[in-house]
């Protein structure tokens, strides 16, 4: 795993601190509103299944290193992430005699075709970087947005499983600037800390 996390379109890199949270959080049928009321989430698969959302924290970083992720999320609003964490998607596949293609839920947050890997119906695939549109059997042509593309393959349900680096969009939840104690000549000593969420 690399020790950095890339977030805008700027290119700001921080290091990955000590105590980092990268979780997946199961969105519910419903979420409630800052209210109290209720609210319909309708983001799920095909099979009514609920999407998880992505939260990160970072703690434990410099002012300055703040300072410049918020002005970053000043300026674009929802922001490019990449933390260099491999997580699993589970697709299915319709499968036919021609190529078929299917989306991931993200785009890729690596180019390398070593940070990715592909099964379907639990056989590794071929996976090549590439926008092109008809690979072999047993190959899968993906782009940077998460488009794949498969050779030939049986038909029916084809459960396909991928393992790679997401680019994930994001927005800033929170940001907590903490006195931690004052010293006995004056100075602060604070704890900073963000809190991220996939838009």
């Amino acid at each position: 795993m690399a020790d950095n996390i890339y977030l805008g379109s700027s290119g700001v890199t921080l290091p990955i601190p000590l105590n980092y949270i990268h979780e997946s959080m199961k969105l519910e049928t419903r979420q409630r509103t800052l209210d109290g009321s209720m609210i319909v989430n309708y983001a799920v698969t095909t099979g009514d299944v609920p999407i998880s959302k992505y939260h990160f924290e970072i703690t434990g970083i410099t002012e300055s290193e703040r300072l410049t992720v918020r002005e970053q999320s000043l300026k674009t609003g929802n922001m490019s992430y990449i933390d260099h964490i491999t997580i699993p998607e589970v697709l299915s596949n319709p499968g036919t005699t021609g190529t078929t293609s299917i989306n991931l839920l993200r785009g890729l947050g690596s180019t390398s075709s070593g940070d990715i890997s592909i099964t379907l119906n639990d056989v590794a695939q071929g996976v090549t970087i590439s926008t092109g549109t008809d690979p072999s059997s047993g190959d899968a042509y993906v782009t940077t947005g998460g488009v794949m593309t498969f050779g030939p393959c049986s038909a029916g349900t084809n459960n396909t499983l991928v393992n790679y680096i997401p680019d994930y969009t994001i927005h800033i939840l929170s940001d907590t600037h903490e006195l931690m104690y004052k010293t006995s000549t004056g100075g602060h000593v604070t704890r900073y800390r963000l809190v991220l969420e996939e838009g």
